[in-house]
């Protein structure tokens, strides 16, 4: 049995799912099966952790068809001690770098929902490592400053929309998960979690 990464099947025109795909935000490459031309404006950052989270969204802001195969193609190997499962301060550091480039008023609502799911990856990172001198309190405050209108909102899955709508609350709830969860297990998809599904892969390009 698999679960499925998006509740969508076929051809689809991007505009048209890109809010349901971001909520997602499962960026791993691997997920994807890509036409050169769409990609050759893009370089992964390096020396940097979460590089595909860096870059595979902006990919997905052009404009294009997506075929999404609803069926269990690859799956995803846990190894204790792999670079996803240590959380250090300097991917703390390095995803709210990432974080800061993205505007409260970024006028693609897509990307405003990545800040969301990035908010909530970096409150996880914070409550596990008890960094104390990270801003979290900026990034609750940027939570009150993002706007989605009633579809946008809908795309949001339950814990994203508490960190959009309720910041203080998310932040009680999930210092509770995190003592529970114990060290290496990362919050909302952005980064590989001890749950990653394996299933749907994405074909994208022209129609």
């Amino acid at each position: 049995p698999y679960r499925r990464l998006y509740p969508l099947a076929g051809l689809k025109k991007l505009a048209q799912v890109r809010e349901q795909v971001f909520a997602s935000s499962r960026w791993f490459p691997s997920l994807r099966i890509y036409r050169r031309k769409y990609l050759e404006a893009f370089r992964f950052p390096e020396q940097v952790h979460y590089e595909d989270t860096m870059t595979i969204p902006f990919v997905y802001l052009q404009d294009m068809f997506v075929q999404f195969i609803d069926k269990p193609l690859l799956g995803y190997r846990e190894r204790p001690g792999s670079i996803t499962s240590r959380h250090t301060h300097q991917q703390l550091c390095q995803l709210y770098a990432f974080y800061q480039t993205i505007s409260v008023t970024e006028a693609n609502a897509a990307m405003r929902i990545l800040k969301i799911r990035l908010a909530r990856t970096l409150a996880y990172f914070y409550r596990e490592l008890q960094a104390e001198d990270f801003p979290m309190s900026a990034v609750l405050a940027d939570m009150h400053e993002i706007k989605l209108d009633k579809q946008a909102r809908k795309t949001l899955e339950w814990s994203d929309w508490v960190m959009y709508a309720a910041p203080h609350l998310y932040m009680r709830i999930n210092a509770w998960r995190v003592k529970s969860a114990g060290p290496g297990v990362a919050d909302g998809g952005i980064v590989p979690s001890g749950n990653l599904d394996a299933g749907t892969v994405e074909s994208f390009g022209d129609e």
